[in-house]
């Protein structure tokens, strides 16, 4: 299940710009991959801790620069000082809960957003902050973990007459973020997958586990809900700015990213609807169950109160009741009383009671 919430108070009282990972992840190895291109040139490299970054920049090439594993803020730091980044940028992308955004400080572009996805190994949706930075001549992405996210994007590279490899850095940041926006897709289509699992075990037998089942969905869309909202809005700023980063030729492509955010925010919306029916639904279906239970339980009391009257009253053995010196006395009760609830069982069925 998604934390809605992470724990941030370690931020507490320090000042703008302190580097606090909200969401410890130790274990995690830090990568650095670089890769260079234009559209005659390809080289894609590790860096070592030790890497020389003098020269790097400056020439005809465009540079995208992937780090996975933000823990470690020698190498955010690192980066900071050989792309002039605001510390306040380095401390946005080592707050990992923080809501999407995009932010123009003159030279680059800040973006942040969420990738939601489907955790195979977990069999739940999972949760990432990605951080991008657009430069005249450079992409800085940030992932929290080693990811083969961006294996399409390597490939596309490898493309010489491709697009990607033709336009400039503005194209890259665009792709990075089409392609979060395209893992929303994949999260969404298993919810609803989930949704109609859901349905279908509730129909059948509608037990404790689909309320569960149910609340769960809720809270992931709702964490859906709480991610792409704020999404959108950086789209739409990214679309608005008057900034040369981004050239006039990819804005319509921006536009078709907006687009396609405003789809799964219309899906969550469905998909919120569906679940709060679903939830109604097994009220319903419960509240139906139990009235079954208590008309069968109603009906058979119905059927022996007569019944348990007659045995009442031959039970009190008087010395002087006449039917006690009957000799088909017994079975004649009996008879009445099979009678009887013969004709009770023929009239509820008239009725349509059973």
């Amino acid at each position: 299940m998604l934390k809605l919430i992470k724990k941030s108070g370690e931020k507490t009282g320090l000042s703008p710009g302190s580097l606090v990972l909200t969401d410890k992840k130790p274990n995690i190895p830090v990568i650095v991959r670089q890769t260079v291109y234009h559209a005659a040139h390809l080289q894609t490299q590790v860096l070592a801790p030790d890497y020389d970054w003098s020269g790097v920049r400056g020439n005809s090439h465009i540079i995208w620069l992937q780090l996975s594993g933000i823990h470690d803020f020698d190498w955010l730091e690192k980066l900071g000082a050989a792309f002039q980044l605001d510390r306040l940028v380095l401390e946005d992308i080592a707050n990992t809960a923080h809501r999407p955004k995009s932010e123009n400080f003159g030279e680059y572009l800040y973006f942040v957003g969420k990738l939601i996805d489907w955790d195979r190994g977990e069999k739940e949706i999972s949760s990432e902050q990605i951080s991008l930075v657009l430069g005249r001549d450079f992409v800085l992405s940030f992932t929290e973990r080693e990811r083969d996210i961006f294996d399409n994007i390597h490939k596309r590279l490898q493309n010489e007459d491709g697009r990607l490899r033709k336009s400039g850095a503005d194209y890259l940041f665009y792709t990075l973020i089409d392609l979060l926006v395209d893992r929303y897709f994949n999260a969404l289509e298993k919810l609803g997958d989930d949704i109609e699992q859901v349905e279908a075990a509730m129909m059948s037998d509608g037990d404790q586990a689909s309320v569960r089942h149910i609340h769960h969905l809720k809270r992931d869309l709702l964490f859906f809900h709480r991610s792409v909202w704020p999404l959108r809005d950086a789209i739409i700023s990214l679309q608005r700015l008057d900034t040369p980063l981004i050239d006039k030729k990819t804005t319509p492509y921006l536009r078709d990213v907006n687009d396609h955010v405003v789809q799964i925010i219309d899906t969550v919306e469905t998909f919120r609807d569906l679940t709060s029916s679903l939830f109604e639904t097994f009220l319903s279906l419960s509240g139906n169950r139990m009235n079954e239970v208590i008309k069968v339980l109603t009906i058979i009391s119905t059927i022996f109160i007569p019944l348990t009257f007659l045995v009442g009253v031959y039970g009190m053995n008087f010395h002087f009741m006449p039917e006690l010196g009957w000799q088909s006395g017994y079975f004649a009760v009996w008879g009445v009383m099979i009678l009887l609830a013969s004709a009770m069982l023929i009239y509820f069925k008239r009725k349509k009671w059973l």
